[in-house]
């Protein structure tokens, strides 16, 4: 194989051979003439300090099939090493050499695509990273590269060597943006960015006059802005489109940008980014190809997409554009918009973009509207792993206009510095509106009169902290000496907690180790029935790795009779059967996470049970360890060893009651362990509801233990079942996932319909402000899973969550019809999919359980006023049947049991009275409690309403023959999120 050979070049050069090998469909590494090898593999250092390193490594598959799983390894020659616990997206073993083999969802490779992993290193102080050789068939046999000498470094401030493994570290310009975990970081360091977002860039809308470098320049030099954001409007009119002087002044902001060492966010800015995907993914490869040497450039694909599908619509898109983009420019940060005009982060945070690096997704607020309910939308999805950016936020409200809110902006405000969240504020333009920065009038070029909303966003930008190095270049830019994967305090002040929790009490977590947190996962596809998965250890009857056969008494061995998701999982037969995977050192907080199919009811039993199904041990036999699943006939913890003395939770008066995993059907199992609070933390969520918690000395029925109670057991983790009680069963588990974030539960039954509706009508065309008017664009629409926190925009005082509950009275409830809202999804000829609302809904939660929801079918909104007025007459027949009545009868208990934050997924069953007729209907729900005096109710899964149950087929038909056409579906979706406030 011929060889690159070592030698320096310019940040610019070394970029614009990354994208040239990019666009080739080739790694660096594999810049050669060999047809002997099967992939290419780069071994990149992305940032480097003084004692350490991050790298990646890249797998791209230049072979003529697709890779189905792959395993490389490498060798440091002298004093470098991988620092412990810090890898993500990938199963890595060995303390040099090293193995690295893909997990579950990063085996296979198709032709001409690509896999990476990443790590942190340490190397002697002063030193250069060593690129050491990589081995392994992945990589056709060997790739050997060149170490770069002292002297080639020295020629650059931080040593730019590129090899036939290429290590490359980009100065020159701003710090480069990478992605770890649920942070954005500049430089390899945890940080933050602020400024200013131009204004639709469309002809003739007023803010075009402000595309020019010096209004760019205005804002580096008297607003001490970061960040600017080219906001080219495209399908609107005007717009990109139909005026190609849209992409000519988007790209004068960015060239202005670059020449003031600014960062720039190249902004496709519609609410119908989907119906232009060709025309998107040609404009993104044309700024990827001039622009992806650039450490200034951000790509912003979608800026605020309506109330629609994230898995079923905008996920697709983004993923078809970022693929384009990764051909050219394979590192400069995407950003993804997000449902609901970008506020729905947390549905986003449920079913994020894997298989490419360096992904964030927008979150847009404007404080007069977005208050508490959106931040803790927010922190959701951060606890849940996914980066967030303010491309866009307001101090009005959501129409843009209005009076300043100065109190929610510092709320917000707060909020963004607690959690390093970058923004940019809308806008600058002289429009008379509320959220203009500027007075109607002024210059185009600089030395503004600044508007209310104006000033604020300047004091705010001018005042933003500073990054470290100030933002400028990689080599300026010298992490902490403490790697990411330690204590949070390495990333951010000690004295500042984190407004997001990934746990219910209340505590900031750990910089991530990975990619969301995840040391490990198993889905089991990967093994062959009847065999042990690999990658795990056994322990069967007290025997480590014995005998593992289908015919023994105790098995733990890949399945295909049962599944949650594909076709195998792992079965525990016995009454001792668990598998074990050793855990990373200084791991402070773990979740462990498995949907598990028990043989027999697990809590509620009489007698001494004493079972677990998952926990950590010490050691790899059963006398070191915390133990999870049902103690004294309820779900609890034995905890055994060298600190706990074989007590137990929660105490007697718990015992023999309480939740349940009922026998032979798929549960989602949370656990949650926390040992870097003030009082060593456990927690248990059964399908999304918190079922057992641990968090004080008070919780233990033997006697308080020590505070550190959890010390020296996050060695390995466990999985399987183990009776004391002379139990045997029959335990199916699936997709395993162990990490250091909360990882969470969707429903427990996953069919075709689990997926939420789409849409409700789009914005009027003449509505040319950025967000959605105030009264949709408010509406709470929270994940259908739980959420793990309750955060406040101000740093958490306390470790504990709040345990506020409505208590055993609950008096009345009424519903906010601000804040609540009811969707159903119309077919006509087969394809032709609409979403619909209704604007008037009214309901109530009695103390007795009753919940009624009554909807105004006169106030249907299609958007369309001959549709509405046929609806009403010719469908509904609203003269006779004014409104539809929903009535269920609700557990009290549940509103009851849940703590603020905290949330329980739960089936309904009662009644739809449409149409004079009342039929019987059920649906599964996510109830919230969002406060002790406010609780949401939201749709986890469509209600079917079918038209032949409420006597309404004459009026399907009427509807089809009064607009001539070939068919309209009897069957409508219909999804919601209601709020009811305490009276």
């Amino acid at each position: 194989m011929s060889r690159l050979k070592t030698f320096v070049l310019s940040p610019t050069r070394v970029r614009s051979l990354r994208r040239a090998a990019s666009i080739c469909g080739l790694g660096l590494a594999m810049i050669s003439t060999s047809s002997q090898v099967n992939a290419a593999c780069s071994y990149v250092i992305d940032t480097q300090w003084d004692t350490g390193f991050a790298a990646k490594i890249k797998i791209t598959n230049t072979n003529s099939a697709a890779i189905t799983s792959w395993a490389i390894g490498w060798q440091y020659a002298g004093g470098n090493r991988v620092t412990a616990g810090s890898s993500y997206n990938v199963t890595l073993t060995g303390s040099n050499p090293y193995t690295a083999t893909n997990i579950s969802w990063n085996g296979n490779i198709p032709v001409g695509s690509s896999q990476e992993f990443g790590f942190q290193g340490t190397k002697a102080a002063g030193s250069s990273p060593e690129i050491p050789t990589i081995t392994g068939a992945a990589c056709g046999g060997t790739v050997a590269s060149s170490t770069p000498t002292a002297s080639a470094a020295a020629q650059s401030s931080v040593g730019v060597v590129v090899s036939s493994s290429s290590s490359v570290v980009s100065t020159g310009g701003p710090a480069a943006i990478s992605v770890s975990g649920n942070k954005i970081l500049f430089g390899g360091q945890v940080g933050s960015i602020s400024g200013a977002s131009m204004f639709w860039s469309n002809t003739g809308w007023g803010g075009d006059k402000y595309y020019n470098a010096q209004a760019v320049s205005w804002l580096k030099s008297d607003w001490n802005a970061k960040l600017v954001r080219a906001a080219m409007g495209v399908n609107d009119d005007g717009g990109y489109l139909t005026d190609a002087s849209n992409k000519t002044r988007a790209l004068t902001v960015v060239d202005a940008a670059i020449a003031n060492n600014m960062y720039v966010i190249i902004d496709f800015h519609t609410h119908l980014a989907q119906n232009y995907k060709a025309q998107s993914i040609a404009f993104f490869q044309e700024m990827a190809t001039k622009y992806g040497n650039k450490t200034n450039v951000i790509y912003e694909i979608y800026n605020e997409p309506l109330q629609i599908s994230w898995s079923g619509v905008i996920k697709p898109y983004a993923i078809d554009v970022i693929k384009a983009i990764r051909a050219i420019d394979p590192d400069n940060l995407i950003i993804v918009g997000t449902p609901s005009w970008s506020q729905d982060v947390d549905v986003a945070a449920l079913d994020p973009i894997v298989g490419y690096g360096n992904i964030a997704y927008t979150l847009h607020f404007y404080a007069g509207t977005h208050k508490q309910s959106l931040r803790d939308k927010a922190a959701l999805a951060l606890s849940r792993g996914i980066p967030l950016f303010v491309t866009e936020w307001g101090s009005t409200d959501a129409s843009g206009d209005g009076a300043v809110d100065v109190t929610e902006t510092n709320a917000w405000v707060a909020f963004m510095k607690a959690n390093n969240i970058s923004n940019a504020n809308w806008s600058i333009v002289d429009k008379a509106e509320g959220s203009a920065a500027l007075v109607s009038g002024s210059s185009a070029t600089g030395g503004w009169q600044l508007t209310t909303s104006g000033a604020l966003a300047k004091s705010i930008t001018k005042g933003w902290p500073a990054l470290v190095g100030g933002g400028s270049s990689a080599s300026s830019v010298a992490p902490s000496s403490t790697p990411a994967s330690s204590k949070a305090s390495s990333v951010a002040p000690s004295s500042v907690r984190s407004s997001v929790a990934p746990s219910s009490s209340g505590v900031t977590s750990s910089s991530s180790i990975g990619t969301g947190g995840i040391l490990f996962q198993d889905t089991f596809e990967n093994g062959t029935v009847n065999t042990t998965p690999a990658g795990w250890s056994t322990l069967l009857g007290y025997n480590l790795n014995g005998s593992n056969v289908s015919t023994g008494s105790n098995y733990a061995l890949v399945d295909s009779s049962k599944a949650y998701t594909g076709t195998k999982s792992i079965h525990f037969k016995g009454s001792m059967t668990q598998i074990l995977r050793s855990l990373p050192t200084g791991v402070t907080r773990l979740y462990m996470r498995a949907y598990v199919n028990m043989g027999k009811q697990m809590g509620s039993q009489p007698g001494d049970n004493h079972e677990h199904i998952m926990g950590v041990k010490a050691t790899q036999d059963a006398n070191d360890e915390i133990r999870v699943g049902q103690i004294k006939g309820v779900l609890g913890t034995n905890v055994v060893g060298t600190i706990g003395s074989d007590n137990i939770a929660p105490t007697q008066a718990s015992w023999g009651k309480g939740p349940i995993i009922s026998a032979n059907q798929w549960h989602c199992i949370e656990t949650a362990m926390l040992s870097d609070t003030s009082y060593d933390e456990l927690r248990m969520w059964v399908d999304g509801a918190l079922v057992h918690s641990i968090t004080s000395g008070a919780d233990w029925n033997n006697g308080a233990l020590i505070a550190n109670w959890m010390e020296g057991k996050f060695k390995f983790a466990e999985f399987g079942f183990h009776s004391f009680s002379s139990n045997t069963t029959d335990v199916w588990m699936d997709d395993i996932v162990v990490s250091t974030q909360p990882i969470g539960c969707g429903p427990v039954v996953v069919t075709s319909s689990s997926a939420r509706s789409s849409v409700v009508s789009s914005v009027a065309s003449s509505v040319r402000s950025s967000v959605a008017p105030s009264s949709v664009a408010s509406s709470i629409a929270l994940s259908s899973v739980r959420s793990s926190v309750a955060p406040s925009s101000t740093p958490v005082t306390s470790s504990r969550a709040s345990t506020s509950s409505v208590g055993t009275g609950l008096g009345n409830w009424q519903l906010s019809t601000t804040d609540s809202y009811l969707n159903f999804v119309t077919t006509k000829n087969t394809h032709n999919i609409e979403v619909h609302k209704f604007d008037s809904l009214s309901g109530s939660l009695t103390d007795a359980g009753v919940a009624t929801l009554t909807v105004d079918l006169a106030s249907v909104n299609t958007a369309n006023t001959l549709r509405d007025q046929r609806l009403r007459e010719l469908f509904f027949e609203t003269g006779l049947f004014p409104s539809a009545i929903a009535t269920f009868n609700v557990d009290t208990s549940v509103l009851s049991s849940i703590a603020v934050g905290q949330s329980a997924v739960v089936d309904l069953a009662g009644t739809l009275d449409l149409h004079g007729v009342t039929a019987l209907m059920s649906t599964k729900v996510m109830v919230q409690k969002l406060s002790s005096t406010r609780v949401m109710v939201q749709s986890v899964a469509p209600v079917i309403v079918r038209s032949a149950d409420h006597n309404l087929t004459a009026g399907v038909e009427a509807l089809r023959a009064a607009v001539g056409i070939a068919s309209v579906s009897g069957i409508a979706p219909v999804d919601f999120v209601l709020v009811f406030n305490a009276q």
